[in-house]
């Protein structure tokens, strides 16, 4: 378990709700996209977008609203073929929440497009989903998505499916996250399980502790990639 510790290029409060413009930008340049929670969209990820542009990477908006899993999969697909066609690069892709369990399935089978690397934001990888989302507010939402048994069955199997080698998954939760449990997203298939203190799970996208981590694995990522 890994504790948030602030990247070189940033400075943060020490509660994580200030943030100064990033100074030395690290990114490569090239594009990154987030699947966003249930029942979230780009409005919702404008924070960590903006700072992953700052950070010098290529944040692309998927246009995604995260309320029908069937239809957000091809939606998301639409987008980043569109993206790989312009830019010519492979993207890199973070998942929050549910986002993050539909999302990690989503790339292994896509690395024509994406890199093979992929970052969870309260991201319950590692347990059955009805098991990593037994709170009230979590079962709230999932009695309004539309599942019929394909998608039962694809999302009872994200705990078990086999990462390949060389694909890195690196899984970040907080300590006060309600919605998911921490075990369920601390996942022996990752690389890096995070821990970050005081988080909750609405905060991911927003507190300047979890981004210092995304930047960090991130330059890590393409440091590898690199050589």
């Amino acid at each position: 378990m890994v504790e948030a510790v602030s990247s070189p290029g940033l400075k943060f409060s020490e509660n994580g709700t200030q943030r100064e413009k990033v100074v030395t930008p690290r990114g490569d340049g090239h594009p990154i996209m987030v699947f966003p929670g249930f029942n979230r969209s780009d409005e919702h990820l404008r924070t960590l977008g903006e700072r992953l542009n700052e950070a010098g990477y290529l944040y692309v908006p998927s246009g995604v609203v995260n309320d029908n899993p069937h239809k957000n999969v091809l939606e998301f697909r639409a987008k980043a073929e569109e993206v790989f066609q312009r830019t010519g690069m492979r993207i890199t892709a973070i998942g929050e929440s549910l986002g993050g369990i539909i999302g990690l399935p989503f790339v292994l089978w896509h690395q024509h497009l994406f890199r093979p690397e992929f970052i969870g934001l309260g991201a319950p990888f590692a347990k059955n989903i009805k098991e990593a989302t037994a709170s009230r507010i979590a079962q709230q939402a999932f009695a309004k998505i539309p599942i019929d048994e394909t998608l039962s069955n694809f999302l009872k199997g994200v705990s078990g499916a086999s990462i390949p080698r060389g694909f890195r998954l690196v899984s970040i939760h907080g300590t006060v996250d309600r919605v998911v449990s921490s075990d369920a997203c601390f996942d022996e298939r990752a690389e890096e399980n995070i821990s970050v203190e005081g988080v909750g799970h609405f905060k991911y996208l927003t507190d300047s502790r979890v981004f210092s981590h995304i930047d960090r694995v991130l330059f890590n990522f393409q440091t590898l990639l690199d050589k």
